[in-house]
């Protein structure tokens, strides 16, 4: 499944799991994968979150309001939540509806803003933000890449 992860959406997911664990979780839902987008600072979508004022703060404020931290277990793997496989799927089908092979950070904020039962759309939600926002952001963003030349390449940050 994550093949066409670029490196950066791949740091997501490892960053994804390390927050699971902080949060003393059995399982990757989707409030850890919005917290690992969080954390890789460089990614697309961490930038266009910080394009609306969101900080990783704001999330875990919202956060608090939905999920509760346990004492930090030791567990050995960590399974992802049914709607953690569907944003991960998801990410993949935004990839393609952008003709593109791989997927990147701004695919997988793409499908956390699809699964509108995950705690990452309802955090978002209160952040105020929602699809079609960030879809016109992803684009307005493409369109500047472009015009400066930029080249993205499968392994980019």
């Amino acid at each position: 499944m994550f093949e066409a992860f670029t490196n950066s959406a791949l740091k997501i997911l490892a960053s994804s799991y390390i927050q699971s664990h902080k949060f003393g979780h059995d399982y990757l839902g989707t409030e850890h994968i919005l917290l690992g987008i969080m954390d890789e600072k460089h990614g697309f979508a961490a930038r266009i979150l910080k394009s609306h004022d969101i900080t990783k703060i704001n999330i875990a404020k919202e956060l608090a309001k939905h999920v509760k931290r346990y004492p930090v277990s030791e567990l050995e793997k960590i399974p992802k939540s049914p709607r953690a496989k569907r944003v991960f799927k998801a990410a993949t089908e935004e990839a393609r509806l952008f003709n593109i092979d791989y997927v990147n950070s701004e695919h997988i904020l793409l499908a956390l803003l699809k699964e509108k039962e995950g705690v990452a759309y309802k955090v978002l939600s209160n952040l105020e933000l929602n699809y079609d926002i960030i879809k016109q952001d992803i684009l307005k963003g493409l369109v500047n890449i472009s015009k400066n030349n930029e080249v993205i390449t499968r392994n980019s940050p």
